[in-house]
């Protein structure tokens, strides 16, 4: 095939990956802060991160064996389409509130917290539950948050002389407010506090959580059935591309990665310094309220499949299926049993665990933990990105070398060593580079670990089948995996540190690959059938076109006893010799 055929046979299949990882890269790192800025606590997100994808499990598997059996087209559509629409669906869920109803001015929260003598400035409490003012001040503080922390103080507070009240309206929460002044003396360095007043509700909700649970659980269930089973789908189309073109897989993966840089720092920037919504304010401590605007991401994603989608309906975004005889499900899939099999598929199961602490953490960590700001966080993304590319390249001419399962081994040993990278991470000032960051995008290995499970399961199972053993590859990875991940994620959070968690995790992952590939090395290699499964299946086949073609014949009064073409059995010889075997084909 000549250079340019090769090009354009390519150029679907490369289109077709550009706008899906344009897409996913604007939106996916934003998608846990989103639901944060909704509302949600890490523990709704962890938990419903955990459910979601035990539901959507069958879904990659089934559409993935539809498309081996009708086509990808009709599939790819329904993902595209899909997913536009429930991305930007999470941008209309109703948020939910918890604002404190009481604030102090202290000068530091280390002398309120050891000595009881040391002054408060000033009070001030929101009137929700109440039409005016105090006139004095009689009540106990339990405890108090300054920033992220918190402090049990049990003050007596006894005030019956104010300095000034006065009564004022914030438009942020859509009520009144009073402010007391105690002591005017607050020093430059005095912080504002929300403090919780002992057998006292001292916070106000707005808004419903259980409708927001309700709505974005509906949601993130649409868009974890539809998004594996996109990729997954793009995955079989391009190996299939680059058999006919005589490519490795890598390569048309790497042109469409390539948005991987891209995507990130465009979203980044644009998220630094442009907004569509206003700048909030603090109506107490007059404080701008360090809030992003996540709908750009959102829309971008919408925006980017939309595009992807016409590219699809206009372009070749198929292959050719050999026509085959029906062979029973169970028999087709008998190598998913094989002992192979089975290790392979254990060791995404447990890659897709580790990755949730990743995808779970990482985006929230590097914000909140870590003070990255908008700018900094789509560089890092662009990082792994890039990192992304500069692996594929290299795997495009070292896979042959390599072979398929070391790559895949890499997966779940270098996302474990990303986690304790990042476990040691410093919080940053607002003009630090985060080079520990950019050192542990080295360890990205999402789309490096996809040329090994893209090779490995040619080994594993039949050609005919590329489409359904990448669908369980990536259920069990990104999907069930996932789930499985967040589960444990969410019943041991508690117990650890965020940093603390990326080491057990992360160190426990190093130990696994090692254990495995000790196990992959003495037994799981030698059980490999890399033609066996298919030239079983053509056999198959050949059997029961032979059976059906004596049917034929039997149904025909004009037919000679010997079937015409390069049969040359009589018709009671094949009978005899092939009804056995389609019986006990279509009967298993």
């Amino acid at each position: 095939m000549l250079l340019k055929d090769r090009i354009l046979e390519a150029v679907p299949a490369v289109l077709l990956y550009l706008g899906l990882n344009s897409g996913f890269n604007f939106y996916w790192q934003y998608q846990n802060l989103q639901a944060v800025n909704l509302g949600m606590t890490m523990s709704d997100i962890l938990w419903m991160s955990g459910i979601v994808p035990i539901i959507c499990f069958p879904a990659t598997p089934a559409l993935g064996y539809v498309g081996d059996k009708l086509g990808y087209k009709t599939v790819l559509f329904l993902c595209f389409v899909g997913l536009s629409g429930t991305v930007i669906g999470f941008l209309y869920i109703p948020d939910y509130r918890e604002t404190a109803k009481f604030t102090i001015l202290i000068d530091s929260v280390e002398d309120l917290s050891r000595n009881v003598t040391a002054p408060i400035h000033q009070f001030a409490e929101y009137l929700y539950s109440s039409d005016e003012c105090r006139t004095v001040l009689n009540f106990t503080i339990s405890q108090i948050k300054c920033d992220e922390d918190t402090y049990t103080i049990n003050r007596q507070v006894n005030i019956s002389s104010l300095t000034s009240v006065r009564r004022e309206h914030c438009d942020l929460h859509n009520v009144d407010f009073c402010v007391y002044e105690i002591d005017a003396a607050a020093s430059d360095t005095a912080v504002y506090c929300e403090a919780s007043l002992q057998n006292t509700d001292s916070m106000e909700e707005t808004g419903d959580k259980v409708l927001l649970l309700v709505l974005y659980f509906i949601l993130y269930t649409l868009y974890d059935c539809f998004l594996p089973t996109m990729f997954n789908t793009v995955d079989a189309i391009a190996v299939k591309v680059a058999e006919r073109i005589d490519v490795e897989w890598a390569l048309i993966s790497f042109f469409g990665t390539v948005s991987k840089i891209t995507s990130p720092l465009a979203i980044g920037y644009l998220m630094e310094f442009f907004s569509m919504t206003e700048e909030e304010e603090d109506c107490i401590s007059n404080k701008k309220i360090k809030s992003s605007d996540y709908s750009i991401p959102h829309y971008a994603f919408a925006a980017s499949f939309v595009l992807t989608t016409f590219v699809l309906i206009f372009s070749r975004a198929e292959v050719d299926k050999k026509k085959s005889t029906k062979i029973p499900f169970t028999k087709e899939m008998a190598w998913v049993l094989k002992p192979a099999a089975v290790g392979f598929y254990t060791m995404m199961l447990v890659r897709g665990a580790i990755g949730a602490v990743v995808s779970g953490y990482y985006s929230v960590f590097l914000t909140h933990d870590l003070n990255l700001s908008d700018k900094w966080f789509g560089i890092c993304n662009a990082v792994n990105g890039a990192v992304d590319c500069v692996q594929l390249l290299g795997l495009t001419f070292l896979h042959k070398y390599i072979g398929s399962m070391p790559i895949c081994l890499a997966g779940p040993l270098f996302i474990s060593l990303r986690l304790v990278t990042l476990s040691y991470a410093r919080v940053y000032s607002e003009d630090d580079i985060p080079w520990e960051v950019f050192i542990s995008s080295a360890f990205e290995c999402h789309v490096f670990q996809w040329v090994g499970v893209v090779g490995y399961v040619k080994v594993i199972a039949p050609s005919n089948l590329t489409a359904t053993a990448l669908g369980i590859s990536s259920t069990l990875a990104f999907t069930f995996g996932k789930g499985v991940g967040y589960v444990i994620t969410s019943q041991i959070a508690d117990l650890f540190e965020t940093r603390q968690l990326f080491q057990v995790v992360g160190y426990g992952g190093v130990v696994f690959t090692f254990a495995y590939a000790l196990l992959y090395v003495v037994w799981l290699r030698k059980t490999e059938s890399p033609q066996s499964f298919q030239t079983e299946i053509e056999d198959m086949e050949e059997k029961l076109k032979k059976y059906d073609s004596i049917k034929l014949h039997d149904g025909a009064a004009d037919k000679p006893k010997h079937i015409s073409g390069n049969m040359n059995d009589t018709t009671e010889d094949l009978r005899s010799k092939d009804t056995d075997d389609y019986h006990q084909i279509t009967h298993m």
